[in-house]
């Protein structure tokens, strides 16, 4: 029988929840079917989500494998107990100048098959706790869970500043779009007291083409140590699932 995947594109600031009762609202005909995901994303992230209708269900481990393709933006200079601005900062420094011209060799570094980290804030269980859970508890991990990924590529795309003032403007007005418990007033407030207004700061975009299960807000903070400072990921977009595109 022939899979018809469903491609519908998630905003930045839904989880995953809200996103399917969107789905819901904005398709009734699907109001009373099953409904699965075939791959997650982050509730800062936006893309291609393949969703998967009726007895299509039981086909999800056929797509959670397919390659991915992001578009992301890494900001240099704050790092987030996160990866990405739905963090508290815990590391920040003025990053005055950087070399575009050596990026491509940088980042080739990261590319390959190899081990990536979990992030801190995932959902990844540790003795049948997430992750998130206890980071959250502050219970320290001596040992942080690892995985194996493939980076096919990774090329810059542009690099471009942004003022401090504009910047917490931003990552607020981002926050505050996300619904639930994921600490936002103090996610907010640590924007606020950390970024300087009379800075400028530099965010470089990249597109990355990975295997399944890679990290983009891990992949931000290992761009940054290449470049030896702090990092983090200011925006993720799924542009590609397999052959699956968005807008």
């Amino acid at each position: 029988m022939e899979i018809r995947p469903l491609i519908i594109y998630k905003y930045a600031g839904e989880t995953l929840a809200l996103f399917l009762e969107r789905v819901r609202r904005e398709l009734p005909h699907l109001a009373h079917e099953k409904i699965t995901y075939a791959g997650r994303l982050d509730p800062m992230a936006e893309g291609v989500m393949i969703l998967l209708v009726g007895d299509d269900v039981h086909a999800k481990e056929d797509f959670l494998g397919l390659d991915k393709v992001y578009h992301i933006d890494v900001l240099l200079g704050v790092q987030t107990d996160t990866g990405d601005i739905l963090g508290i900062i815990s590391d920040h420094q003025t990053v005055t100048d950087v070399d575009s011209g050596t990026l491509p060799a940088l980042t080739a570094q990261l590319e390959g098959k190899r081990r990536q980290i979990y992030p801190l804030y995932s959902s990844r269980t540790v003795g049948g706790v997430p992750l998130w859970k206890h980071a959250r508890d502050g219970v320290a991990i001596d040992t942080p869970p690892d995985h194996a990924i493939e980076i096919m590529s990774i090329q810059p795309r542009g690099v471009r500043t942004c003022g401090g003032d504009d910047l917490v403007r931003a990552a607020t007005q981002r926050i505050r779009r996300v619904k639930g418990d994921f600490r936002q007033d103090e996610c907010a407030a640590s924007w606020s007291q950390y970024i300087h207004s009379e800075h400028m700061y530099t965010i470089i975009s990249f597109e990355v083409h990975t295997s399944s299960g890679a990290y983009m807000r891990v992949l931000a903070e290992e761009i940054g140590k290449l470049v030896h400072v702090p990092a983090c990921a200011w925006r993720i977009k799924r542009v590609q699932v397999g052959e699956y595109k968005g807008m």
